[in-house]
């Protein structure tokens, strides 16, 4: 194994050693009062945590007022493990890799290199063959698909879910980056997922809403390997509040329906994370701060790419 160590350090305001010991709680705020200029932690720094600590490294903050703030974070990675991706979106790329890797497919290849996993998450997955669902069922992986991404690059949209699950993989529902989906609304990939199903197979039952909520909540929470998805005792109480009080749930038609092909995310009132609310009655804490710090960073990359 290789351990690498990554520093990043400020010469900003700095934090209090109380404050540092909440950095990594999401949605902490130094300053609580409302009209503070300084942003909180958001969800950034609880995400790396939880990424560190899953893949067995450590993470630890240094901090004085007035001088700053260093972040090192230490990974071990197994040297035999090669830069490949387990995720082959387009027919090319799989003759690209049958080219260069003696007739293998990606997922074939990574089969052969030991790769794949109860812990490999593997994105898109649309240029599959029997041979690949069969081995990434067998293998356990974390199958994500991501229709509105695939939809708009034409990358693909026969995404195999139903001979995914009946393989044994974990298939879950993503949305891919904001650049090529945009909104990033999983309510609205819910909704696409279950249209191209349909359209392609050619079968108005196909992708049931039940399973189709699977894929979206609990079978994403078991990729990433955190107790939630689940209204359930033991579970974090991660909670969406839904708002159904609108024409979207008019229809007498059963609840899931009505939410997932009729209503938008603009119904979800409220949002409960880890046991705490981060978003009430459609308002989110310092949401004009963030908005604000958002348009800044902004600025910050548009001049860099001028000059």
């Amino acid at each position: 194994t290789v351990t690498c160590e990554f520093t990043v350090q400020d010469t900003g305001i700095g934090m209090s050693p109380e404050f540092a010991q909440r950095l990594f709680m999401p949605f902490e705020r130094e300053n609580t009062s409302t009209v503070s200029k300084v942003q909180g932690t958001g969800l950034g720094m609880a995400i790396t945590k939880s990424f560190v600590d899953k893949m067995g490294g450590t993470i630890e903050v240094k901090t004085q007022k007035g001088q700053g703030t260093a972040l090192t974070m230490r990974l071990c990675f197994q040297t035999a493990v090669p830069d490949e991706r387990s995720d082959p979106e387009t027919e090319k790329e799989v003759e690209d890799c049958k080219a260069a890797h003696g007739g293998l497919s990606p997922v074939g290849y990574l089969d052969a290199l030991g790769v794949l996993g109860s812990d490999v998450i593997a994105a898109h997955c649309e240029a599959l063959s029997e041979d690949d669902i069969e081995i990434l069922g067998r293998r356990k992986v974390n199958c994500v698909h991501n229709i509105n991404s695939n939809a708009k690059l034409a990358s693909g949209f026969r995404f195999k879910w139903k001979e995914l699950t009946e393989a044994g993989a974990n298939v879950c529902l993503g949305t891919d980056g904001a650049a090529s989906s945009n909104n990033l609304d999983m309510l609205e990939a819910m909704k696409t997922a279950a249209y191209f199903q349909k359209a392609w197979r050619e079968d108005p039952s196909a992708l049931p809403l039940r399973e189709l909520l699977d894929l979206a909540t609990v079978n994403g929470a078991k990729a990433m390997g955190v107790n939630t998805g689940r209204i359930e005792e033991g579970c974090d109480a991660d909670i969406q509040i839904i708002d159904t009080d609108s024409t979207f749930f008019l229809s007498p038609g059963p609840f899931l329906a009505n939410f997932i092909y009729s209503a938008h995310s603009d119904c979800i009132s409220s949002l409960i994370s880890g046991g705490k609310f981060v978003m009430r009655d459609r308002k989110v804490d310092a949401e004009r701060e963030i908005l604000e710090g958002g348009r800044a960073q902004l600025k910050i990359i548009e001049n860099y790419i001028k000059h």
